[in-house]
């Protein structure tokens, strides 16, 4: 599988944890990989991985090579695919990014839209959202909060996203509308 980009939403470990493993596509691209973050991500990056920036005395171990490109809310390309950052909110503090592509969107990690986000994600196929348990959180749409938002919005389908283990598959999935259903390893698409 070629990789052409890695995009990240936000700096929490869990969304930057596998940077190391951009090293394979190095090799095989004998080429740094294009990375897209907001500043405050790349700081992060750089504290939480310094070797790959240069930052501490090489060891001589493989390192990941990356070509930095730093974000805001103006749209991208990675070859010839297009992507619009869509503003979040993760909590009351953390600016995180969900991203569309054509009529596809990617909302994770998010408790809020605000209103100008709600309106880039207008006329989807697929939307990809938050939606961690049927309690409440403070950082993270709940099954009903994200059920609402699908209702306003009215993609085709919804995948709900970074799930706890509170959610049972089966017996969650049986209780969401038709075209809501919760994502899965391995789950993949066509943009």
């Amino acid at each position: 599988m070629d990789l052409h980009g890695v995009v990240f939403t936000h700096h929490h470990f869990d969304h930057i944890g596998g940077f190391d493993d951009i090293r394979p596509y190095n090799f095989r691209a004998e080429a740094p990989m294009p990375i897209y973050a907001m500043t405050e991500t790349l700081d992060v990056l750089k504290s939480t991985f310094p070797y790959a920036f240069g930052n501490v005395e090489p060891t001589g171990t493989s390192v990941p090579h990356v070509d930095v490109h730093i974000i805001d809310e103006t749209p991208f390309t990675i070859g010839d695919i297009q992507l619009i950052p869509i503003p979040l909110m993760h909590g009351q503090t953390v600016r995180v990014n969900g991203y569309r592509i054509n009529n596809m969107a990617y909302c994770t990690d998010a408790n809020f839209i605000p209103k100008k986000s709600m309106e880039l994600l207008r006329g989807l196929d697929t939307l990809v959202l938050d939606g961690l348990r049927w309690n409440r959180h403070p950082t993270h749409f709940t099954v009903s909060e994200s059920l609402n938002i699908v209702n306003v919005l009215q993609p085709r389908i919804t995948y709900l996203t970074h799930i706890a283990h509170q959610l049972k598959h089966d017996a969650t999935e049986a209780v969401l509308p038709e075209n809501v259903r919760l994502a899965y390893d391995d789950l993949s698409f066509t943009v």
